[in-house]
């Protein structure tokens, strides 16, 4: 039922551009992608946590938060105040927005993929932590 939806609104939104110039066109179909990214707000046990969906791969992580990884959620718990995480492959920043909500703790994550970097911007800057 989803591909029949997003098809139809794909051929409806491509029959309003043809009128317009290439470039508008390519502009149009940007914008018309932005509205239908989310913020989707994740209740965690030290704050709330806004992720930005930008596709189905990046909704996973918050769907499944508490269980995806537990065991990486317990040991961030167990951190003492002052500690300094550094997060190699941070990918979507989840596991960094979640310790940077502990109190004291440094977090420095690193994620050499730009696409993972800018999916990752949009939480942070919409929340309360600074990049």
């Amino acid at each position: 039922m989803s591909h029949s939806i997003a098809r139809a609104i794909l051929r409806v939104t491509n029959l309003l551009m043809v009128p317009l110039k290439t470039r508008r066109r390519w502009l149009v179909r940007a914008r018309t992608i932005e509205k239908f990214y989310q913020d989707i707000p994740v209740e965690t046990d030290l704050g709330l946590i806004k992720f930005h969906i930008t596709n189905r791969l990046s909704l996973e992580i918050p769907n499944k938060f508490d269980a995806y990884k537990p065991e990486t959620l317990e040991w961030f718990r167990s951190f003492p105040k002052g500690a300094v995480l550094w997060d190699i492959g941070a990918n979507i920043g989840a596991f960094s927005l979640y310790a940077a909500l502990m109190p004291e703790t440094l977090v420095l994550a690193f994620e050499p993929a730009a696409a993972s970097i800018l999916r990752s911007r949009r939480p942070l800057c919409s929340s309360t932590l600074a990049i």
